[in-house]
């Protein structure tokens, strides 16, 4: 049974970051699908009668997330749109089974697997993209999805979803001193330069340095490390070519009003928010957001996951948003002496602010399976403490 709880864990983790994954070519069958099957015939062999969540925290937390999807659910009833609505649909579907199947089958004993296992996934990337960054292939990065498709054939995963990856593998692994550690936080940074992950490494090194000063810890490196370190850094400066790296895009302030990025958001947050004084209480119903920024029934949403929420199912959908929040944080920071705990809160805040900036509910399946952990790792602290 253990090996079957580490398959599990590993298809589990497929599943949610199944983005990263979907664009090989030449798949006969879609990969969300098949993990999502394979879960469920686990299932029933690793389930045990009980639900990690029982406390009233937990509670909260599971109403909140269970509640936001029904309403958007429900909501089909009345949307505006019908074919947004359904692909929304099915990802609210697949948000829910994602954040109930870790509290129903994994406890605190399988956290440190998942540790390991996003540390051998960050690794893989890691050596894909030193592959792509020597092979002069790091162009398809900055070019638009449809000129991906139009040159190469198929799409490839975007710089956000690989700098959310590779950004919670390294804060899941925050307390881990070692020099091997160092070397892959020193390297995935490096990586998200080049890449352009603005808002990744912006956010990253903001939770690396809250994390510092919510553990008080001055981190001391032996001379051996720091003569390593070093002698790696100069190799970087001597053979990696940094013209590739695109610094324009961290330059918010002096190029905003050419970035096409920040200025398509304020469009979405004003058009949004005409909406919302209208349509206030019930919002214009799931999948509508695309109707409302563009007048077209296609996938597009304002990258900021309140607003969105308020727009699709109305006020009371972003009332349990933000209180889910409030109500995870307070958790947060009443445990930061707890180091395991205080990692998941962390990627937890790391990713509620990608999701106000750039997320959408379609992909929040990957907010809310740090969120799972969170209460699986809380849990298991207030049965030892009680």
């Amino acid at each position: 049974m253990a090996n079957l709880r580490k398959f599990a864990v590993v298809i589990y983790i497929l599943l949610v970051y199944s983005g990263l994954i979907k664009w090989i070519p030449g798949l006969p069958v879609d990969l969300t699908l098949v993990f999502t099957v394979l879960l469920l015939a686990i299932f029933p062999f690793l389930f045990k009668p009980h639900f990690t969540a029982y406390s009233s925290f937990g509670k909260t937390i599971v109403f909140s997330v269970l509640g936001i999807s029904i309403l958007f659910l429900l909501s089909n009833a009345y949307t505006i749109s019908s074919n947004y609505a359904l692909s929304k649909s099915i990802a609210t579907v697949l948000n829910m089974f994602c954040f109930l199947y870790p509290l129903l089958l994994f406890e605190k004993e399988d956290i440190p697997y998942f540790k390991k296992v996003m540390m051998v996934g960050n690794i893989i990337i890691l050596v894909i993209l030193s592959y792509l960054y020597f092979t002069d292939q790091f162009i398809y990065f900055q070019m638009s999805e449809k000129t991906i498709e139009s040159v190469i054939g198929y799409g490839i995963p975007n710089y956000l979803s690989i700098g959310t990856f590779i950004s919670a593998s390294l804060i899941f692994h925050i307390d881990n001193k070692t020099l091997f550690n160092r070397i892959i936080i020193l390297y995935s940074v490096f990586i998200l330069f080049v890449l352009g992950g603005r808002g990744p490494l912006i956010f990253l090194f903001f939770i690396f340095i809250l994390h510092y000063f919510l553990t008080l810890k001055v981190k001391k490196l032996s001379l051996k490390n720091v003569l390593i370190i070093m002698v790696g850094a100069m190799l970087f400066l001597q053979y990696f070519d940094f013209s590739a790296i695109d610094f324009n895009r961290f330059n918010v302030l002096e190029n905003y009003s050419e970035d096409e990025s920040a200025t398509a958001r304020i469009y979405y947050f004003e058009q949004g928010y005409r909406s919302v004084t209208n349509h206030l209480f019930s919002g214009l119903g799931i999948g509508s957001s695309g109707m409302i920024l563009s007048d077209t029934d296609l996938v597009l949403y304002p990258h900021n996951l309140f607003l969105e929420s308020v727009m699709e199912i109305g006020i009371v959908g972003g009332l349990l948003y933000l209180i889910l929040y409030l109500v995870l944080f307070f958790k947060v920071f009443t445990w930061v002496d707890y180091l395991p705990l205080l990692s998941l809160g962390l990627i937890s805040l790391y990713l509620f602010f990608q999701d106000m900036k750039s997320g959408s509910f379609d992909s929040w399946r990957i907010s809310l399976l740090w969120i799972a952990l969170f209460i699986i790792q809380y849990h298991s602290k207030e049965k030892i403490e009680v």
